[in-house]
C-alpha cells in the first residue's frame, strides 16, 4: 500500500511518496514518519535540533521516525524533491529479514524489529540508495511494481547502515557513543563545507565540530579518507557543476560566487575533476 503526493502526511500514514518542483517552499515544525529526502535538482534545507542540512544532488537525507524538523527553499532556479516516507514497520521488517538466521524467522515469523534508526547526517551516496530511489521513481509509471521497489529501497536502506557503521568504525574511540559523536560532528562540519560559497581555514571548519584543528583535521582524513581542504575544493566544483546544469550564469560569475581566486584556477580545478572546461562540460550536459 503507498500513496503519492497525499494532502496529509502523519506518523502512521502507509508508504507514501512526495515529489515535487518549486522556487520557494516552507513546512516549519513537521514530525513525521522515518524517511529518506533526495534533491533531483537544486539545493533544499532541513532543519532538526541537531543541525542544518543542506542537501543537493548525489547525496542523500534520512531522518528517523518522530523527528521534528523543518523544510526550506528557496531559490532562484526551481529545486526538485523525491522524498519516501516509510510505514511504521516496513524498514524494521526488512532489516529482520536479513539480520536474523533462518531458523529464528521460521519459528517467530511475525515477531518485531528493533526500531531502525541512523545518524542524522547528510551522507553521499555509495551507489545504493540513490539507484534504488531512480527505480521507485520508475515505478510510479506503472504502480503494480511498486511494492517491490519499495522493499529494494527499504533493503538498501538497511544495507547502507551498515556502510555508515563501518565508516563509524574507522574513528579510534574506544566507545560506541563516543564514535557516533565524534562522526556526528565531523559530518556537521562536512555538511558546512558542502554549503559554504567560500573557502574555509581549518580552524573554521573545527569550529564547527567543536574540534581543536588538529584533532579535527586528523580524524576528517581518517574518516573520508581525503583532508578537509581537498573535500571543501571538490564540494564547491560539485555546486559549480550543478549551476552550470541548471542555470545560464556566466562562468565568471558562478567561479567568483564559489569563492574561486579567477577563472582560470577555476578552469584548471575543474577540467581535472570532470576532464572538461566548464563551458564544453555544460554544453555536453544540455
Amino acid at each position: 500500500m503507498w500513496a503519492l503526493n497525499p494532502q496529509r502526511l502523519h506518523l502512521d500514514s502507509p508508504n507514501v511518496i512526495l515529489s515535487g518542483r518549486s522556487t520557494r517552499y516552507h513546512v516549519p515544525d513537521f514530525v513525521g514518519p522515518l524517511s529518506i529526502k533526495a534533491v533531483l535538482s537544486g539545493e533544499a534545507t532541513w532543519e532538526t535540533a541537531d543541525g542544518r542540512h543542506l542537501l543537493g544532488p548525489g547525496a542523500y537525507l534520512v531522518l528517523n521516525r518522530g523527528q521534528r524538523y523543518t523544510i526550506t527553499i528557496d531559490r532562484p532556479t526551481p529545486t526538485e524533491t523525491f522524498c519516501v516516507f516509510f510505514q511504521p514497520g516496513f524498514v524494521e521488517e526488512v532489516q529482520r529479514a536479513l539480520t536474523t538466521a533462518d531458523a529464528a524467522l521460521l519459528d517467530a515469523p511475525e515477531a518485531s524489529s528493533e526500531a531502525f534508526e541512523l545518524p542524522e547526517v547528510i551522507e553521499p551516496d555509495q551507489g545504493k540508495i540513490l539507484p534504488a530511489l531512480a527505480g521507485v521513481r520508475g515505478a510510479l509509471k506503472d504502480g503494480c511494481a511498486m511494492d517491490d521497489r519499495l522493499r529494494a529501497l527499504a533493503e538498501a536502506l538497511v544495507r547502507s547502515r551498515e556502510g555508515t557503521l563501518a565508516r563509524m568504525a574507522r574513528l579510534p574511540a574506544v566507545r560506541a557513543s563516543t564514535r557516533a559523536e565524534l562522526y556526528r560532528r565531523l559530518m556537521r562540519a562536512r555538511a558546512r563545507l558542502d554549503e559554504t560559497t567560500a573557502p574555509m581555514e581549518t580552524t573554521a571548519m573545527a569550529r564547527v565540530a567543536c574540534l581543536s584543528p588538529h584533532h579535527f583535521h586528523r580524524l576528517f582524513t581518517q574518516l573520508f579518507r581525503e583532508t578537509p581542504h581537498r573535500y571543501a575544493v571538490r564540494a564547491r566544483l560539485l555546486r559549480a557543476a550543478d549551476h552550470l546544469r541548471t542555470s545560464d550564469r556566466p562562468v565568471l560569475e558562478i567561479a567568483l560566487a564559489l569563492g574561486f581566486e579567477s577563472v582560470g584556477s577555476f578552469t584548471t580545478l575543474f577540467r581535472r575533476h570532470f576532464g572538461l572546461p566548464p563551458a564544453t562540460w555544460r554544453k555536453k550536459q544540455r
